[in-house]
């Protein structure tokens, strides 16, 4: 398994973010062991396209969803990018509790 530290050391030796690199490291090195079926293998490797691509960095609020709930944070300190997810983390209990209550029944 590729660490955060070791996927960083990679991404410091380009001039531009390598993104297709990231995914493959990710997708193959990281959960290739563990998704065996090529269809869920696509699957993982299309989400992380769409988390790791150069709209995010270049867009201010890069959605992840088609709602308003999910986006990346503005640039920050780390101390607002913890704020930020408990934003957002107290923004998305009402939707996954529906979902939960939704499936339940």
């Amino acid at each position: 398994m590729l660490s955060v530290g070791r996927r960083q050391m990679f991404v410091n030796e380009y001039d531009d973010v390598p993104f297709n690199a990231i995914i493959y490291l990710t997708g193959e090195c990281n959960y290739g062991g563990r998704v065996t079926d090529d269809w869920d293998r696509r699957c993982l490797l299309t989400i992380l396209a769409d988390f790791y691509n150069p709209e995010v960095l270049q867009q201010a609020r890069y959605r992840y969803s088609s709602s308003d709930l999910y986006y990346s944070p503005p640039f920050g300190s780390i101390t607002a990018y913890i704020q930020f997810i408990k934003v957002r983390k107290s923004k998305t209990k009402e939707k996954l509790g529906y979902i939960v209550v939704r499936s339940k029944a």
